[in-house]
């Protein structure tokens, strides 16, 4: 597969919470994205010298969409850049979602800003006519809803800040009604370990099968540096060339 590796456009950056910015950069016409999958992205110069991974909100036919939160040096630098200047992008990398034929039913389920991935995922069953339940997670203010309301028939909100959201909590709060209540294909997540080892648990006992999009830190992105690793029944496997995407019944979580 084409992989995009070189400098970029940026179309625009949307700041979505005081902390949360959406960044929409090209995309030329013969790369093929996968929702689920990353890049590797880093603003131009030579501080940090690592790349970032970051994981995919949406996509279309010349514009790529990443969710990014603020957390340090280079996510800082990156929002303050403007349209027309250029970023590195290295990508698409990773395996992304499964989206099965078969599936008539699926519940996305997100924490913080593993939620953006999701949206990705939520467009192509959208397409695919497949019929979607979104659960999302806040810390606090909730954000990018419009978006995701144009590709789900029902999102249900928690935040930790009671103010916020349609429910005060968690979103696994819910989890174990849904499921019971629905009849579920699969259950797509992303987030927090703590909230994917949670999902995982709750929908093995409904016999509904889980893909995680893992979340690790990464040097390289490509399988060279090793790491990125995770636990598996299969043993250790690389998140960046082995997922990010593996099923529910494969990873093991330290609970």
């Amino acid at each position: 597969m084409k992989k995009m590796n070189d400098t970029f456009k940026i179309k625009k950056i949307e700041y979505l919470t005081e902390a949360v910015y959406k960044l929409l950069v090209e995309k030329p016409k013969d790369i093929v994205v996968k929702a689920g999958q990353f890049f590797m992205i880093k603003s131009i110069g030579d501080y940090p010298l690592l790349n970032r991974p970051i994981s995919i909100s949406n996509f279309n036919e010349d514009t790529l969409e990443f969710g990014i939160k603020t957390l340090g040096i280079e996510t800082k630098r990156i929002r303050q850049l403007k349209p027309g200047e250029r970023i590195y992008l290295l990508g698409p990398l990773g395996n992304g979602f499964d989206i099965k034929e078969t599936y008539k039913e699926v519940l996305l389920l997100g924490g913080g800003i593993g939620i953006e991935p999701l949206k990705a995922a939520l467009k192509v069953l959208s397409n695919k006519n497949i019929k979607t339940t979104t659960v999302l997670g806040y810390k606090d203010e909730c954000f990018d809803l419009e978006d995701f309301k144009k590709y789900t028939g029902e999102i249900i909100t928690f935040s930790e800040t009671k103010s916020k959201g349609d429910y005060f909590g968690y979103p696994t709060d819910a989890l174990e009604k849904i499921l019971s209540e629905g009849n579920f294909d699969g259950v797509f997540t992303c987030g927090p370990e703590v909230l994917m080892a949670k999902v995982n648990k709750i929908s093995k006992v409904y016999n509904v099968e889980t893909q995680l999009l893992l979340e690790e830190k990464m040097a390289c992105g490509i399988g060279a540096c090793l790491g990125c690793t995770c636990e598996t029944k299969n043993g250790y496997k690389k998140v960046c060339t082995d997922g990010p995407m593996f099923s529910g019944d494969e990873v093991l979580f330290n609970e």
